[in-house]
Parts: structure tokens; C-alpha cells; sequence
């Protein structure tokens, strides 16, 4: 009966496809395993032709995770499925066809809405210790990355393995580093920290003067030696411990903590030290070269000072004077050293986060300096406006009621965002929620040109080729993808939709505002995600069908 429709009715064969709810991708792959082998067995073998091959998009659909649940599906097909495909068919040639100018019905209206229900975001398990090995080789190296990224995007990553995790995932260590390399890497890292902190400390000494900010006496570091406690088997692995009783943090001090990080690396014990000496002395040539201007710091210092003590102080990490010193050295360290960006405020929360995982002064500081590099265009102001903008636009695609509401209260551009996005909606939900959205939003599984956005257009594009019977639209196979609305963009829209009666029952600025500020702390991570996830689809599939719609008002309806 399927050969008959592929072969005879291939239209035919599409309601098959509705009929018995199988994705677009398996009926391509059955159409033209069918058209091969029924096809190529009827030919004389010199005049056989070669087996059609799938498109490019088509074949990256096909190699999906989910190919083998489709194939599956299909072998799971009876008699009593065609005799319901029958009556199905009966049906829909008794319903009148509409014509091609009217508007889509209701009926074409729920299946769009079903299309995009199967892309719902659906909570996995947190990433745990025994599932996180299994990403790993013997060696050490991470493998398969992108399935890694899928499962953190999923369910986040476990407390008790985060440290680890992140250290890959904001580009602590590269994923293909071995064991041995990691160790190497951290000691070079504890080293070259230890030079550049005690650099702009001598320098801030030497130049001291009255206009110069004292360094408060109240939460200023003291340079202490913290043991090794309670480390689990897998952070004894990678020598990666350093947390000190008491919830204290690792401090570098002046330099005991390296050379604990040399002492572990596997060579024999009379080159370890050696190699300490060489790696110390290439450090502080290292730091010498890094220019400093010292009026720009002392600026950096007065804003560090002022936000430090404001930092999470409902967390018990920060609770410590000695842990908000590290903190400050951090910061310190990072606008001394990169005077491109200097110190912006907001960066306090963003170390104070690493901080409460990495629970290391070396390993916060290297992480922050890796995710700013990636984010650093943020902390311009051009950029951001630019980048709100395009909050600004999404919205008006996805929501154009209320896009219009924000702007009659004068609101149109969307400065709240701002926390938003520079904070990665960190006080938005709850803290440990919002670790894991950092997470989440930092695996960059889900962006516009991403498999699973180019599967969702791919679904798009052909089942509206499947309603007019065939008709391609080169503008549809060439969707511009907007690479700036990255998945963060539409969390902030999904944000908005999902509280978006109580916004329009605002009458002015003022209660908006309130109601924005309401937010904080109450959002629940999994419902915004979820909203994100659909607006993310809906957008892909919107996109695609804009161009057949564009394509119709310019060359008019097919017929």
C-alpha cells in the first residue's frame, strides 16, 4: 500500500504521514528507501540509477538523535493503522478544501500549534558524577560535546560535580586536555595569578598617597595558608580541592598554594621544583610586561570597594570578611590587567558567583577572565543599547500587543533589561536557580544556528511544500538567520509573556516598574524555560513561514 502511494500518489502518501503522526524526516527517509529499492529492482542492472541522495538539510535531520525512535515508530505499523489511515482519508475528502487566498484555518492554526508543542522544553536529570564520566575518555579528554551541552541545557548540572563541570564549560581547561595537561594548566595558572596580584599591590604601595583609597582594615585578605580538607575522589583526581574549613576560600597567598598544585603533578620529585622556579620566574616576567595605569585603577578600587561588601551577603560564603577580601583581590586583579574593559559594575556579581562554586581565588579569577572575554562587548554601552534593542524587536514579533502597551507608558526601550542581561537574570530567582540558568543559558545548546533550529525550520519548510502540493520557495530555503537573537533574548521575552496580563493591567510607568521590580527572587526557572524554548520554535517556524507569505503576496496564490 506504501510502495502504490510513494510511487502513484505521493500527495496521498502525506496524509499517510499526518495520519499516523510521523515526523516529516521519516517519510523522506521512507519515500526514498522504498523509491531505491522498489525502483532500482524493476530496471535492467546497466540502466539502473544512482540512489537519490538526501538534501543537506534534509540529511542533517536524518542524522538527528531521534532517527532511530522514528524508524521504530514506522516498523510498529499494522493493517488496522492503514484501515484508520482509510477512514481518515474518507473524511478529509468529504471536508470542503479551502481555497488558497483565504486565511488558514483553525485547523491549520492547531497543527502549527502541535509542531511547536514538540519542541517543548522538557526538564532532564541534573548532569550527575556517574553520567559526567561517562563524557570522558581514559585520559581525561571530554568527548562528544555537543550531547555534554544538550544534557547540561536539560537538567543544569549537579552541586556536587559543578566545580568540575565548569571548569569546561567557561574554558577553564580546554575539553580536550588530558589529566597530566590539567595539572600543568592549574599550576601555571596559580603562578601567573600569584605574580600579577602581588604586581598591582606593589605598585598601589609604592605610588600610596592621600587621594589614593585605603584598603579597608575590616575586609581586607589576610595572606593565609589554607589546607586541603574533604575533597571527593573525583576532585582528588584532577588535584582540584582547595577548600579550607570553616567554608573559608582558597586565598593565594604568597605562594605555598602553587607549589602544593606543583607538588601534585606526576613527574619525578627532583624536577618538580625545578620546574616551580622556572614556571615563578616566567610568571613575574610575564606579569612586568602588563602595563598598568594606575589612575584608571585607583578609580576601580573606589567602585570594588563600594560593591564587595554588597556582594550576596545572604549567601554564608559571603557572611566572611576574609572570603569578600579574596573577592576584592579578584576584582582588583582583573581591572588592572585588562584595561580594555577596567572594572564595570555588576562584574562582583558575576565573580561572587564563581566564586561560590569554584571556592578558589586561582580558579574564579581565570573563569571570570575567560567568560568576560566572551561578553566583554556587554559592558560597553553601545552595545548593550544595541542589544536591548534587539529584545526590543523580538518582542514586537513575537508580541506586538504588547510591545505597543510598553511603549504608550513610554517604556518601549526596555531599559530593565539591562539587569537582565548583564547579571544573566541573576536576581531574578532564587540563587541556586540561578546558578543554574547561568549553566544552562552558558552551554549555548539552543541558538539560531544551532541542529535543532535547523530541524525546526526544515519541519516547517516541508510540510508547507506538503500543502501546496510541491511548490518550493527559494526565499524559504533560504532563511536569514539572525545570529544576534541569542537564547538569552528570549528568555527576556518569555519573562514578559509570561506575566503579561499583570503588565497590561499597569495604567503608567510607575506600577510597570513595580511590577518588574516584583520579580525578583520569584520566578520559577523551569516554567520561563519552557516558555523560552516554545517562543525560540516559534520564531524558527515563523521565519520560514513569513517567506512563504511574502512569496504569495509577490507572485500570488498557487493554484
Amino acid at each position: 500500500c506504501c510502495v502504490h502511494l510513494i510511487f502513484h500518489e505521493p500527495f496521498r502518501f502525506s496524509f499517510v504521514v499526518v495520519g499516523l503522526s510521523l515526523s516529516i524526516e521519516t517519510a523522506y527517509t521512507v519515500m526514498n528507501f522504498f523509491r531505491s529499492i522498489v525502483g532500482e529492482s524493476e530496471k535492467p542492472r546497466a540502466a539502473r540509477a544512482p540512489v537519490p541522495q538526501l538534501s543537506y538539510s534534509a540529511l542533517r535531520i536524518h542524522e538527528s538523535e531521534d532517527d532511530e525512535d522514528d524508524r521504530q515508530e514506522f516498523e510498529e505499523i499494522t493493517m488496522e493503522d492503514v484501515e484508520k489511515v482509510n477512514v481518515l482519508e474518507q473524511r478529509q475528502d468529504e471536508d470542503a478544501v479551502p481555497s488558497q487566498t483565504e486565511p488558514r484555518d483553525e485547523n491549520v492554526e492547531e497543527d502549527d500549534e502541535r509542531n511547536v508543542q514538540q519542541h517543548a522544553y522538557e526538564k532532564g536529570p541534573p548532569l550527575d558524577k556517574e553520567t559526567w564520566a561517562s563524557f570522558s575518555d581514559r585520559d581525561g579528554r571530554i568527548v562528544n560535546e555537543l550531547k555534554l551541552r544538550k544534557w547540561i541545557f536539560r537538567g543544569g548540572v549537579d552541586e556536587s560535580i559543578r566545580r568540575e563541570v565548569w571548569s569546561f564549560l567557561f574554558g577553564l581547561y580546554p575539553l580536550s586536555s588530558t589529566f597530566r595537561e590539567r595539572e600543568v594548566i592549574s599550576a601555571d595558572f596559580h603562578v601567573r595569578y600569584q605574580a600579577l596580584k602581588k604586581r598591582w599591590q606593589t605598585m598601589l604601595h609604592l605610588v600610596s598617597s592621600a587621594e589614593a583609597t585605603p584598603l579597608p582594615p575590616d575586609y581586607m585578605c589576610r595572606e593565609v595558608e589554607s589546607p586541603v580538607v574533604g575533597g571527593s575522589t573525583e576532585q582528588e583526581r584532577n588535584g582540584a580541592d582547595n577548600e579550607c574549613a570553616g567554608g573559608c576560600i582558597e586565598a593565594a597567598g604568597i605562594g605555598e598554594e602553587a607549589k602544593h598544585v606543583v607538588a601534585r603533578i606526576s613527574v619525578d620529585d627532583g624536577n618538580k621544583f625545578e620546574q616551580f622556579s622556572f614556571a615563578e620566574l616566567q610568571a613575574q616576567f610575564y606579569a612586568a610586561r602588563q602595563p598598568i595605569d594606575l589612575e584608571n585603577l585607583h578609580k576601580a578600587v573606589k567602585l570594588i570597594d563600594k560593591d564587595v561588601p554588597r556582594t550576596d551577603r545572604d549567601q554564608p560564603i559571603f557572611k566572611l570578611r576574609e572570603n569578600l577580601g579574596v573577592l576584592r583581590n579578584i576584582l582588583i586583579t582583573f581591572a588592572a590587567f585588562h584595561p580594555d574593559v577596567g572594572y564595570v559594575q555588576g562584574m562582583n556579581d558575576i565573580a561572587g558567583r564563581f566564586l561560590s562554586v569554584f571556592k578558589s581565588e586561582v580558579e574564579t579569577y581565570w573563569s571570570l577572565d575567560r567568560y568576560v572575554d566572551t561578553i566583554k562587548d556587554d559592558f560597553l554601552q553601545e552595545t548593550m543599547l544595541a542589544k536591548i534593542s534587539l529584545v526590543g524587536k523580538l518582542l514586537e514579533e513575537m508580541d506586538p500587543e504588547l510591545c505597543h502597551f510598553l511603549h504608550s507608558v513610554d517604556l518601549g526601550h526596555l531599559v530593565f533589561c539591562h539587569r537582565w542581561l548583564i547579571l544573566c537574570f541573576k536576581r531574578e530567582f532564587r540563587y541556586a536557580e540561578s546558578l543554574q540558568l547561568f549553566e544552562i543559558l552558558s552551554s549555548c545548546h539552543l541558538e539560531l544556528t544551532s541542529l535543532e533550529a535547523e530541524q525546526a525550520r526544515e519541519e516547517t519548510r516541508t510540510k508547507q511544500v506538503l500543502r501546496e502540493e510541491g511548490r518550493r520557495n527559494e526565499r524559504a530555503d533560504q532563511v536569514e538567520i539572525h545570529q544576534e537573537y541569542t537564547f538569552d533574548l528570549f528568555v527576556c521575552v518569555a519573562i514578559l509573556k509570561e506575566h503579561r496580563e499583570d503588565l497590561m493591567a499597569c495604567s503608567d510607568q510607575n506600577q510597570v516598574f513595580q511590577c518588574i521590580s516584583g520579580f525578583t527572587m520569584k520566578l520559577d526557572v523551569e516554567t520561563v524555560l519552557r516558555r523560552s524554548q516554545e517562543l525560540f520554535f516559534l520564531y524558527c517556524k515563523k521565519s520560514v513561514m513569513d517567506c512563504f507569505e511574502q512569496d504569495c503576496d509577490e507572485n500570488g496564490p498557487s493554484t
